[in-house]
């Protein structure tokens, strides 16, 4: 790493503040000409992101690859040159180049094996016990779950890396996907199953002490080694991932190259001149063989869906394949599955196939994808099923969810008070003696259907008496007939009786549609006997299935059973109180009517001292369905308006306010001059007066100030 100081002989000149701690540490490294140091020995691995020429350097074959992993760091001094150029240099323990090829042929160093890169660095953290600066201690924990933290000091690599909370540890030493083979004791270990995988808890660092101590708390338990830090990626799939996933398993060929839309594949060894070897050979410890950045797909499995083969399993993540692979498994299809699965990662959404396979223990287990797209964070996987719904969906939906629906209701009288002031009505309502809570959503229905709605689950009845609403029980014994008319009591007077039908329209089949309900209710011996008469009726304030055929049934006996008319006139004794819409009781024995209640639809006092009544058959939905049909006509004239329509502006009209005052009387004379020109004719035709024109005068005749 070429860093220009131009300090002619030290780099820091005794300097004692600097900008970073990475600074500080370049500022503390020995030269060359003394003992190399050991910072980082062991805890990095250099790895290409892109390279670039330089002059007289690699060519052809020869240059590296995106993704070619140095050996990791033995020890890191400075090094001054005679141009007084100051570099960083670090030491390996392979020379770069140092055999011909994946042959393993011996090469010689020339002047020019050089190449111009741009580089990062992989981290890896030491946690062997069996070294000085590394304690482990563990503790019980939630649900008597064993927890393990580490005291470590003098570890320069988790001084710059202050915080691997969230992270998760994954050990070098495993087996290799397909193979069984142990991997991680000499070699690369791209392709290998971890032994060990723990989630880091917390990361501390104890500022009480005089010595830089480090406390990491993991929920598993690690043998001692070296561990891969992972942490979680924002970008779960591209679409150029590979899709085939192995489960757990450190692969680089899920890691995005730099600056390219593709993953990683082959690259080339660094000890070789050029191509690529094996893990272990032609070198024996082919370190970073293949590994570029190393990527591990894991599962998140919330509900713990495998218990049924691996019950002592607590971790939310598997941490072995083949827990991994039960979260899909099934007892009939332990070693291969096929799904259709829907894949969304919350924004974007696709359905694919996948099919599963475990290949055993040691090998392996993985999912391949039959499409794959772009999804980020934390992507959920679940089976797809169809769900039946009660009406259309009239909309697009990205997202729907199953499950208990909350909603925020108020009490019925409540939102009664808040209707009626809205409007700036008046009313009474009596104390309610049980509490109901509702919550409907009124959107596009009108004051008195949305009243209507509550006051029915309220078992109450709004009339309108002495000038204001008042809102009743239904049980109150104001809204029964006190009033009995009978051709048996002498001291009322019947003078005349007429019975006929029509009240409203025959219909013998009634259809409601709800908000997102239908009921059809038909009278099948009446559609027998003089065809089928429909009536559709729409009313948005209807929620419930319940509802809907509760309506249907009210309309059709009012529509078909109750639609009589009758018309009687009575002496004015006993009457006066009477008006229209009081509920009477009616019974005629000469006329063949039965004692029932009957409604006052309308009443008119004769100058003959008679008092003649229109009565309705009563029942409780038919002074409702007056007004329906009256505000069902208001709707459909605004409907059948033009959209055209201009919308009128407001404005106030102040002319009450306007006071008007005389100020003048003028009185003026007009007079005409006579001409003798005709129009296109000399007869007279019925008058002496020539149609002419002439000249006007206008005399004022009086003229005064008031």
């Amino acid at each position: 790493m070429p860093i220009s100081f131009n300090d002619n002989e030290q780099i820091g000149n005794g300097v004692s503040g600097h900008p970073s701690r990475w600074l500080k540490k370049i500022d503390a490294l020995p030269d060359s000409g003394g003992t190399a140091d050991n910072a980082f020995q062991g805890d990095l691995f250099g790895v290409v992101l892109d390279r670039y020429d330089v002059e007289d350097g690699n060519r052809g074959d020869e240059i590296l690859s995106k993704g070619t992993v140095f050996t990791y760091n033995d020890n890191t001094h400075v090094r001054k040159y005679k141009n007084s150029i100051t570099t960083v240099n670090m030491g390996l323990n392979t020379q770069f180049m140092t055999l011909d090829g994946p042959n393993g042929g011996a090469r010689t160093a020339t002047s020019t094996d050089a190449e111009g890169i741009f580089m990062g660095f992989k981290a890896r953290l030491n946690l062997d016990t069996t070294e000085s600066n590394i304690t482990r201690n563990s503790y019980k924990g939630a649900n008597n779950k064993n927890i393990y933290f580490y005291r470590i000091t003098s570890s320069e690599i988790l001084d710059y890396i202050t915080d691997l909370t969230g992270c998760y540890l994954a050990s070098e030493k495993g087996r290799e996907f397909g193979t069984g083979e142990t991997t991680g004791t000499t070699g690369g270990i791209n392709n290998t199953i971890p032994n060990d995988l723990g989630y880091v808890l917390s990361h501390e660092i104890e500022t009480d002490n005089t010595t830089l101590t480090h406390i990491i708390q993991v929920d598993a338990d690690l043998a001692d080694g070296f561990y891969r830090i992972m942490q979680p990626n924002e970008t779960a799939f591209y679409d150029f991932t590979p899709n085939k996933i192995k489960l757990n398993t450190l692969s680089s060929e899920y890691t995005k190259v730099a600056y390219e839309n593709r993953t990683y594949t082959t690259t080339r060894d660094y000890a070789l001149a050029y191509g690529s070897g094996e893990r272990d050979s032609p070198l024996a410890g082919n370190v970073g063989h293949n590994e570029a950045v190393l990527s591990m797909y894991v599962f998140v499995d919330t509900d713990a869906q495998s218990e049924f083969l691996l019950s002592d399993r607590e971790e939310v993540v598997p941490r072995t394949h083949t827990e991994a692979y039960t979260v899909l498994a099934d007892v009939e299809s332990l070693y291969e599955n096929q799904f259709t699965m829907c894949i969304t990662d919350g924004i974007n959404t696709h359905k694919t196939s996948i099919n599963q396979r475990y290949l055993g223990t040691t090998q392996g287990s993985y999912i391949e994808f039959g499409e794959m797209e772009e999804k980020h964070g934390l992507v959920s996987m679940s089976e797809t099923f169809t769900v039946t719904t009660n009406s259309n969906i009239l909309f697009p939906l990205k997202r729907a969810m199953i499950g208990s629906v909350v909603n925020i209701s108020h009490e019925a009288d409540n939102i009664l008070n808040d209707l009626l002031e809205t409007n700036d009505i008046e009313y009474t309502i009596p104390d309610s003696t049980y509490p109901l809570f509702l919550a409907p959503n009124f959107k596009s229905v009108d004051l008195f259907s949305a009243i209507n709605y509550i006051l029915k689950r309220k078992d109450k009845e709004l009339i309108y008496e002495d000038d204001r609403f008042k809102i009743k029980e239904s049980t109150d014994t104001d809204l029964y007939p006190s009033l009995i008319i009978s051709d048996r009591n002498q001291k009322i007077q019947i003078k005349d009786f007429k019975k006929s039908t029509g009240l409203f329209d025959f219909y013998n089949e009634i259809i409601v549609y709800g908000s997102t309900h239908v009921a059809k209710k038909r009278n099948l011996r009446s559609i027998k006997k003089v065809g089928k008469k429909t009536l559709e009726v729409e009313d948005p304030s209807i929620f419930t299935q319940e509802d809907v055929d509760e309506k249907a049934s009210e309309l059709l006996r009012l529509h078909s059973k109750l639609n009589e008319k009758i018309s009687i006139e009575l002496g004015h004794n006993g009457l006066s109180q009477l008006r229209a819409g009081d509920t009477i009781s009616l019974e005629l024995i000469q006329e063949n009517v039965a004692k029932n209640q009957y409604q006052i639809l309308e009443m008119e006092h004769r100058i003959d001292g008679f008092v003649k009544l229109e009565l309705g058959r009563f029942s409780k939905g038919m002074e409702d369905r007056f007004a329906e049909l009256l505000v069902s006509s208001n709707a459909n004239r605004a409907k059948i308006r033009s959209r055209e329509l201009i919308q009128p502006n407001e404005n106030v009209s102040i002319l009450d306010l306007v006071s008007l005052r005389e100020r003048k009387l003028l009185v003026q004379k007009r007079t005409t001059s006579e001409t003798t020109n005709k129009i296109g004719f000399v007869r007279t035709i019925g008058f002496d007066s020539p149609l002419a024109t002439g000249t006007i005068t206008t005399t004022t005749v009086r003229e005064v100030e008031l």
